[in-house]
Order: structure tokens, then sequence, then C-alpha cells
């Protein structure tokens, strides 16, 4: 059998085993996940830290499956981050970075956390599986987001979870179109523009660093991504047999040292740019 054969057929029962994993997901959603949310529901009458545990396993499963889809074909290069609570700062290059945030996540697996957008709960079982998990449901307005925000780390205090709440400050993924209007803001404001990432929103990370300051959270997590064959998208992970390789620098900061939230971000982003920048010159 040449070898050009055998590739393919090596590539086929790849993307034959990725779809078996994603049955696996969706039979698990319909069929499991349903009946753990009533029970959830009505464990949290009697015990939040019961309903955390639960929903913490239901994490873990899910979480292991999108995990053996992403290592099929993809790998990251990176050194082990500590295990601890995190503030989590990263770059946003994908539709689906919280695969890759996921797969470094080495110790605290189900631990991370993610703001969606309130218009999700048009989705059934999705959103009561995102209200579980203890996601931060945002509405885009700001003023309103703010108090969300605050009550959310406030119970996050009291709980005491062990977290990794996972900012994407640039609030949209990189791309040629984003990073033209983000170009357009850096000069309309005043401000250098970006080559390698967009220019980030800063006002989220201020209120989480504010209310987080002296609590058990006390590291922010300062995250790097580059994918080296320039894109990755879920269809990549899901339905083919492409290889991916990521590049992962990431720097861990204390959080009740940041003086100024809003010069962090961007020096943050600074720093990630010129990363990416010189990944770049040595890959060319």
């Amino acid at each position: 059998m040449s070898c050009s054969i055998q590739k393919k057929l090596h590539n086929f029962s790849i993307v034959l085993l990725k779809i078996f994993l994603q049955i696996v997901i969706l039979l698990f959603a319909i069929c499991v996940v349903p009946p753990i949310l009533v029970v959830s529901y009505f464990v949290g009458k009697f015990s939040k830290k019961n309903q955390i545990k639960i929903a913490s396993a239901v994490s873990f499963i899910t979480w292991q499956i999108f995990n053996l889809i992403f290592c099929l074909t993809c790998t990251i290069e990176t050194k082990n981050i500590p295990k601890d609570n995190y503030l989590v700062v990263s770059n946003h290059i994908t539709a689906i970075d919280f695969v890759l945030v996921n797969n470094i996540n080495k110790h605290m697996f189900s631990s991370a956390k993610y703001a969606f957008k309130d218009s999700l709960r048009v989705i059934p079982v999705f959103y009561q599986a995102v209200l579980l998990l203890k996601f931060l449901v945002l509405s885009r307005s700001f003023e309103h987001d703010r108090l969300l925000i605050e009550k959310y780390i406030s119970d996050l205090r009291k709980e005491k979870l062990p977290l990794w709440f996972v900012l994407f400050c640039e609030g949209t993924r990189f791309d040629e179109k984003k990073k033209k209007e983000a170009d357009e803001f850096c000069k309309a404001n005043g401000m250098k523009p970006f080559n390698n990432v967009l220019c980030p929103r800063y006002k989220g990370f201020s209120i989480f660093q504010q209310n987080l300051k002296n609590s058990y959270i006390k590291k922010v997590l300062d995250l790097t991504f580059y994918c080296k064959e320039g894109s990755f998208s879920a269809f990549d992970m899901l339905l083919t047999a492409k290889r991916f390789n990521f590049k992962l620098d990431f720097r861990i900061v204390d959080l009740n040292s940041i003086e100024d939230p809003k010069q962090f971000v961007e020096d943050s982003f600074r720093r990630k740019d010129m990363i990416i920048g010189r990944w770049k010159e040595k890959q060319n």
C-alpha cells in the first residue's frame, strides 16, 4: 500500500474518531445533562457547595472529551503552569479559544470560567448549563454589567471556588477586518496601533482586579497564544485531520501590585504584540 493511501486512511480514521467523540458529547448533552440540571437545581436549595461539585463533574467530562478531540491533531508548545487560582488575561485568536485554555489548565481542568452573552438564553440546555457551571452572563450594557460582575465576584469571595476566570480583553477574535477597525480606534484616540493583536478593552479587567484585591485570587495569568498555521477554526478541529501547532507564552503577575489596571492591560497587549511578532519573524 502506497504512503499516500496510508496517509489518507489515517486521516479518515482521525475524522471518524472526532465525529464519534462529538456524538458522545451530543448524547451526553441530550440524555445526561438535563436530569443533572434538575437534580442540581434542587441540591442548590440546600447546599451551594454540592451544587458546584455537580457542575464541576459535568464540566470535567465535557472538557475532557473536547480535549481529546483537540489533541488528536493539535499541539501547544509551552511549559507547565503552576497550580493556583488566577484571573486570566488572554489574546483572542479563534472562536474556540476555550479549548486552548482548557488544554493548558492541567491542574484545575474543570475550574475555568468564562463570560457569555445574555442572548444565549435562547439556546435550551446550553444556557442552563452555563448557569450551572457558574459562568458569568453579561448583557453588553456596561453599567448593568458592572453590577453583575461585582455581585459575581462577591459570590466568588464567599464560596472560594477553585478558579481560572478567563478574560479576552480584545472583545472579539483577531482578523483583518477587526484589525482595521482597531487601528482606526487607536488613531482616533492618539494610540500607536497594534500589529498582531487588537486594541484591548480595559474596563472589565479593571472591575475584576479592583474587586479581587486582597482575596484568595492573588495572581494574574497573562497568556499569549499563536497559531503557526495562521488560522484555526471549529471546523478544522472538529471535522478535519489538519495538523495545527500552537505556541504559548505566559507570565504570572501579582494582582495586588497592579496600580493602574488600564495601563496594565495596554502593556500586556503591547507585550503580546511583540512576542507574536518575534515568533512570526523566526518562523519566516
